[in-house]
């Protein structure tokens, strides 16, 4: 879950500092919550993939910081998770 994105942004510095060139973030729920523009600022962030758990066209983020989100649908790694678990 992404909320300020204080964890990703550290964590992405680490990750530069052991030599990484760029970092892909990816979570269940983007929420975006207060302090989340610092996410979009942090160097190294190549892309942010979240599912559409959230509605993300909803959330207070600036267009140009939209077109580093992939959301990818829940519902069908979901279904495919459930019927690994039942077959």
């Amino acid at each position: 879950m992404i909320g300020s994105g204080t964890t990703l942004c550290r964590a992405t510095s680490a990750c530069l500092e052991l030599g990484a060139r760029r970092v892909t973030v990816g979570a269940t729920h983007g929420l975006f919550q207060e302090g989340a523009p610092k996410l979009f600022a942090q160097p190294g962030i190549d892309r942010i993939v979240v599912t559409d758990t959230v509605a993300i066209d909803r959330l207070p983020i600036a267009e140009e910081h939209r077109a580093r989100i992939t959301t990818i649908e829940a519902a069908p790694l979901l279904a495919d998770c459930l019927r690994a678990m039942h077959l």
